[in-house]
């Protein structure tokens, strides 16, 4: 029987003798605050909310690397004259709150609301930049240096005039890239299912050379972590898996589920940087359609024939299909097989080489996605054209849960 927990929820008391009920929405798991956060958001709102002296405006608090605070101001010249008076002031204030009143106080040329006015003004690029619009990539307030930066992709004087003709404050051009967007060869944390995984450093990033993909993540129920997951024959215990970055593991093999006729095929991947969520790519290898798994299949018998599943893969997209048969034994090239295997008739394309261990699932009608399994392999059958190993059995094997976000 299988157990769905919430990306959010524990999985405590999560077991086999449970019912398999709908995933229900809980909370997120919330981290414990620092103590020096607590004190910081303890300081802000006392600074914020204090009867300061005629002529000054609070604006914001700065912290440094060294956690040092900064009480940035604006104020008339007759303020400005009395800033170690206006410190011991600010001090008084932050000692009522029971906050370290050891700070330093820092007049702005310009209050934060005009900057972020200024923002407001720029951000709809192509009311100000017109036909250049296309070179800007970034407009932010620097409350530092009471400036308001632009990037572009380039120089250009004419965007820079057109620039201070929007907005009167102090600006600051930059050259800057767009961002690119998150996908199966460039994602960042939280690791999202399908995307593409390679030990192979040279390959990295690279769209069609995914050795194998991310499968769903799910929570062991023996330590309580969250884990990604790919298909068991893609690598050895603790070998090091990328995604999109050469200097910077996502995490490595911690656990490998894949014995000579055995039920999976499977193995977790346990993260060394960021975490992993309930959400997995649908589309080609470069798509940026990021979908939430909200339930997941706890059936593995006969009942699935003529249900239509799709395969997400990094390398070969997402092919879709109908369950023909719920028993199958494949074969691999060095003798070993995995049973209890399920099988997909493909209309239309098929899944290709590194698409293992990557999402099998359906959507719901609001888009969500429902999950069955993840990817085995290929079979020259057109009956049989790609196998899955489903949730229950991993479940069971693994002694772990899927995770959802109803």
């Amino acid at each position: 029987m299988l157990v769905l927990v919430s990306a959010g929820a524990t999985a405590a008391g999560a077991s086999a003798a449970q019912p398999a009920p709908r995933p229900s929405v809980s909370k997120a798991d919330i981290a414990p605050l620092s103590e020096a956060y607590l004190a910081r958001a303890k300081a802000r709102a006392a600074l914020k909310n204090a009867a300061w002296p005629a002529g000054v405006q609070y604006q914001h608090l700065e912290t440094a690397t060294d956690g040092s605070l900064t009480v940035v101001v604006t104020g008339d010249s007759s303020a400005r004259a009395k800033s170690s008076t206006l410190t011991a002031t600010v001090s008084e204030k932050l000692r009522a709150a029971s906050v370290n009143p050891d700070v330093k106080v820092r007049f702005a040329a310009i209050p934060d609301k005009t900057l972020n006015t200024a923002v407001d003004q720029l951000s709809d690029f192509k009311a100000w930049a017109g036909d250049l619009a296309h070179l800007v990539n970034l407009v932010t307030a620097d409350t530092t240096k009471s400036v308001v930066t632009i990037g572009s992709t380039v120089k250009s004087a004419e965007l820079e005039r057109r620039a201070m003709a929007r907005a009167k404050v102090p600006l600051r051009f930059v050259i800057s890239q767009p961002m690119t967007r998150a996908g199966r060869y460039n994602d960042t944390a939280p690791w999202d299912a399908g995307n593409a995984l390679t030990h192979r450093v040279a390959d990295i990033g690279q769209v069609g050379k995914a050795w194998c993909t991310q499968g769903f993540s799910w929570r062991r129920w023996s330590d309580n972590l969250n884990y990604a997951s790919s298909a068991g024959h893609c690598w050895t215990i603790n070998t090091s898996v990328f995604n999109g970055d050469p200097n910077q593991r996502i995490g490595y093999v911690a656990g490998r589920w894949f014995a000579n006729f055995g039920p999976t095929d499977f193995e977790l991947i346990r993260p060394t940087v960021g975490y992993v969520t309930a959400t997995v790519w649908i589309g080609g290898p470069q798509t940026s359609d990021l979908r939430v798994v909200a339930g997941a299949d706890n059936v593995n018998s006969d009942d699935n024939i003529g249900e239509d599943v799709c395969f997400s893969g990094a390398n070969g997209g997402t092919h879709c299909g109908e369950i023909t048969d719920a028993n199958v034994t494949r074969g691999f090239d060095d003798g070993t097989s995995t049973r209890d295997l399920t099988c997909v008739k493909m209309p239309a394309g098929n899944i290709v080489g590194g698409d293992s261990g990557g999402p099998v699932l359906s959507t719901y009608s609001n888009g969500k996605v429902h999950a069955w399994g993840q990817t085995v392999g290929t079979q020259a059958d057109a009956n049989c054209a790609a196998v899955y190993t489903p949730v229950l059995a991993i479940s069971a094997a693994v002694g772990a849960t899927i995770l959802v976000n109803p």
